[in-house]
């Protein structure tokens, strides 16, 4: 028995954990498509995350409206390892939709991209798109990827009526990180949030901290691909999961931190129930849809480094 041409899609790609930031867990179902042409339909499959939603069914009515011979069609996929699930299984039952939003970087590579996407590299629009981006959905000299959204970061959301209650300045260090949790859990106020029902949550501690890393071993990421270095026996790497440790050892994260789930934690934020949330900085437009009054009180900060780095 022959099997057909495996079929290959195009992949609209964000960074890291972005297509995990699901606010609700559905199945993958259809929003439909506003007005559009008569001819060819294509699907795009984006997570469920109200601000993804919103900003994709946007992108597709417009496109719709000023096409005529393409109509999209905007299908939804749960968040966090049910979506990474679902997607890994379409594509290798070949029933992946003809465009999809995914992770850069090395979930990217796990997907198979020379078996299963449509190389974009002479693209004319590829052009508009910053080569220092294209490494990161490349395999070999084929590129597979465009970007989406907004550029974000990591770093860590704080609750910034508790911090001009408590007298707390946004921390250089993390032994001062450390003293301000500790004066939050003094109030009787959760001082670091964490999230671990949505497990890719659990990474911001160690994912968040790579600019201190960069900064220490700016050759890291290159060597560590290379296996010429290891978390182990990198000292700025490794302090990014020895904070983690000492977070859960110093009782400083929320009690039922194992249960809660991403939206939780953010309303957990905003309410004033937690302090401080080791965040990506793009799960705001979450926050502004369920607590727009609480948004002025929300600030961010990079995650501190082990020690203070001199000013130029």
């Amino acid at each position: 028995m022959k099997l057909g041409r495996r079929r290959r899609s195009w992949v609209m790609v964000t960074g890291v954990a972005v297509a995990s930031l699901a606010m609700t867990a559905c199945s993958a179902g259809s929003l439909g498509s506003s007005s559009g042409g008569s001819g060819t339909t294509i699907t795009f499959l984006v997570d469920n995350g109200d601000a993804t939603v919103a900003q994709s069914t946007a992108l597709v009515k417009d496109f719709n409206a000023k096409n005529d011979d393409v109509t999209v069609k905007l299908e939804t996929r749960p968040g966090g390892a049910d979506g990474d699930n679902l997607i890994k299984t379409r594509l290798s039952t070949q029933s992946m939709d003809d465009v999809f939003s995914y992770n850069s970087g090395s979930l990217f590579q796990q997907i198979d991209p020379k078996t299963n996407l449509t190389p974009l590299t002479d693209e004319s629009f590829m052009k508009n798109v910053d080569d220092s981006f294209k490494p990161q959905v490349s395999v070999g000299d084929e590129v597979y990827g465009v970007p989406q959204g907004t550029a974000f970061g990591g770093g860590v959301l704080y609750n910034k009526k508790i911090y001009d209650q408590l007298g707390l300045s946004v921390p250089k260090t993390w032994d001062e990180f450390i003293a301000n949790s500790e004066k939050i859990k003094a109030a009787g106020i959760a001082p670091v949030i964490q999230t671990y029902q949505d497990t890719w949550t659990s990474q911001l501690l160690v994912l968040g901290d790579f600019h201190n890393v960069a900064a220490a071993n700016p050759n890291f990421a290159d060597d560590y691909t290379k296996n010429q270095a290891h978390y182990a026996d990198t000292p700025a790497a490794l302090a990014g999961f020895q904070h983690l440790q000492q977070v859960h050892d110093e009782g400083l994260e929320n009690s039922d931190f194992a249960s809660l789930t991403n939206a939780q934690g953010l309303q957990m934020l905003a309410d004033g129930k937690g302090a401080q949330y080791p965040m990506l900085s793009a799960v705001i437009g979450g926050l502004q849809a369920t607590s727009p009054d609480a948004i002025g009180d929300i600030g961010f900060f990079a995650l501190p480094a082990t020690t203070r780095r001199p000013t130029a």
